[in-house]
């Protein structure tokens, strides 16, 4: 397979932990940038995208749980590898399963481990990113869900559910019987 380069965060209050396992990526070919703390590595997802992140679960701040919690609130697409110095699998598949974080890394990371996670996490991020592109090109066509419609007036109301779909607002839906104010609600 082609050699890939990977933007990747590592997020660990242990400064030792942080900066060993950021060497080991970089002498993987990788970009690291490092995060001692959940709302440190929140800060630097907002000034730039990261293709993976590998986080530490118990630190002090916001622990890599509440990061998980945060990332999984906002929708955001990067996967999260945890660090686990657990022992029991059962727990990390857990909070694989609980948390929606891509995988697990037993502690000390392996570097053929860390090279072929961080090599599926990259590909699960960009399936996911190509799925939201052609969705969003789908919209624009005049697909959105089960209407259908490519006039000004029907890409209109698809940017105007696009808007409030995502919140909590009330929207009061107005229009004639039939036109399908039941399939935009």
């Amino acid at each position: 397979s082609k050699p890939f380069s990977a933007r990747v965060l590592v997020v660990d209050d242990d400064p030792f932990e942080r900066t060993s396992l950021s060497n080991m990526i970089m002498a993987l070919g990788h970009e690291v940038e490092q995060a001692e703390d959940g709302e440190s590595a929140l800060e630097k997802m907002g000034a730039t995208p990261f293709d993976a992140i590998i986080t530490d679960l118990v630190m002090p701040g916001m622990d890599g749980f509440e990061l998980l919690r945060k990332l999984l609130d906002m929708g955001d697409p990067t996967p999260v590898v945890v660090l686990t110095g657990f022992g029991s699998i059962d727990k990390a598949v857990s909070i694989v399963h609980d948390y929606h974080a891509f995988w697990f890394l037993e502690k000390p990371a392996q570097a053929g481990t860390l090279s072929t996670l961080l090599e599926r996490a990259v590909r699960f991020k960009s399936l996911v990113t190509e799925t939201q592109r052609l969705k969003k090109q789908l919209r624009y066509r005049g697909v959105l869900e089960d209407l259908v419609g490519i006039s000004a007036s029907m890409r209109h109301v698809f940017s105007l559910i696009e808007q409030v779909a995502p919140t909590s607002a009330r929207v009061l839906i107005t229009g004639e019987s039939g036109t399908g104010k039941e399939r935009v609600a």
